[in-house]
């Protein structure tokens, strides 16, 4: 996934070639991209690990939560709002 999105032109070196592309900066750049997404990937689990905790428990206390109640703790704790995002979770059938 990095490296599609290295050739789309989307990193810090803009369009670029993979027959031109030096394998170092190539690596360097992937590198980047990768520690960037893992730093933000860390911080939503840190500023949500409430709710991760409180869905951890119910499924400890009860085995599965359906797509309905799981979208009632995600709206209830506010992360939906926070996000500002559309949470795609219509399909979830139950988590277990």
């Amino acid at each position: 996934m990095t490296r599609k999105y290295v050739f789309s032109g989307m990193s810090r070196l803009g369009a670029v070639s993979e027959d031109t592309i030096p394998d170092g900066l190539l690596h360097e750049v992937m590198t980047e991209i990768t520690s960037a997404q893992e730093r933000r990937a860390r911080e939503i689990i840190e500023q949500r690990s409430h709710l991760m905790k409180e869905v951890a428990h119910r499924l400890y206390e009860r085995e599965s939560l359906n797509g309905q109640e799981l979208r009632e703790m995600i709206d209830l704790s506010g992360a939906a709002k926070e996000m500002q995002l559309a949470l795609p979770l219509s399909g979830i059938d139950n988590v277990a």
